[in-house]
């Protein structure tokens, strides 16, 4: 069987929000490719001064700050997917 390539337009961004702190920002996002069952993706991009953009990194450890920022996210992600998969 033909391994499929991944092409970034079959990629549909269902729900998202981000949450700053500093020089960071986590994002909780629901995604579905190629019109398969929506998934939950959260990770975390921290900003580079050198280069002037934010860059990925694993989501990792979170203070309590950003453990209630999440949760609250990931409740308003929930109620969006309900709505996407009806």
């Amino acid at each position: 069987m033909e391994e499929k390539k991944y092409d970034k337009k079959l990629d549909v961004t269902l729900y998202e929000d981000e949450t700053r702190f500093q020089n960071q920002k986590i994002k909780v996002k629901i995604s579905s490719y190629d019109g398969q069952t929506p998934e939950l993706q959260i990770n975390r991009e921290i900003f580079d001064d050198y280069k002037n953009y934010y860059k990925w990194t694993k989501l990792g450890r979170m203070n309590l700050e950003e453990s209630k920022s999440v949760i609250e996210m990931l409740k308003k992600s929930l109620d969006n997917f309900d709505k996407k998969e009806e």
